[in-house]
């Protein structure tokens, strides 16, 4: 049986930077707060710092935000570290998070395809990025390459990709 075509809505997206004045700055702290720190003795205020630290940093680090007209719908961070197993691996993409109801529309791709693009601008060569196993194919499809499996105590998969940065003349 043939697979029926299902085409994905249009839908008007826009990603912006992330700043502490930015309308969804805290929507985005507390996603980050919810999906990975919510039960790990880490408050929505120690996640709304650390992300003020992002945001604010001179050091490369950013956040961009997805939105769809005035609606939150995900966010992705570029940090100088993700992964205390892997301290020598620097800058990560990380954070990756979109609102249930915008899944599978692409906007995570779009929002990972725009933080690299913008390391690349920096001049960053190479980006990092750890995921669950069951992300894996999902950032294989994207170009990133499988560097390590069963990474730290979560189990996470470590993967790379060159941005295609062009050095400053």
């Amino acid at each position: 049986m043939a697979r029926a075509n299902r085409a994905q809505p249009l839908i008007a997206l826009n990603i912006e930077t992330l700043t502490m004045d930015s309308r969804h700055f805290h929507t985005a702290a507390d996603r980050i707060w919810r999906a990975w720190w919510d039960g790990q003795g880490v408050s929505l205020g120690d996640i709304e710092q650390r992300l003020a630290g992002v945001v604010g940093s001179t050091e490369g680090e950013f956040g961009l935000a997805a939105t769809c007209g005035d609606v939150f719908a995900g966010v992705c961070l570029a940090i100088q570290s993700d992964l205390d197993e892997r301290p020598d691996l620097s800058p990560w993409i990380a954070a990756l998070w979109v609102e249930p109801e915008f899944r599978r529309l692409s906007i995570a791709r779009r929002l990972v395809m725009d933080a690299v693009a913008q390391c690349a601008a920096q001049t960053i060569d190479v980006v990092y990025l750890c995921a669950r196993r069951q992300l894996r194919e999902f950032y294989l499809a994207m170009g990133w390459r499988l560097l390590e499996e069963g990474v730290g105590v979560d189990q996470l998969d470590v993967f790379q990709m060159q941005t295609g940065a062009q050095p400053r003349e």
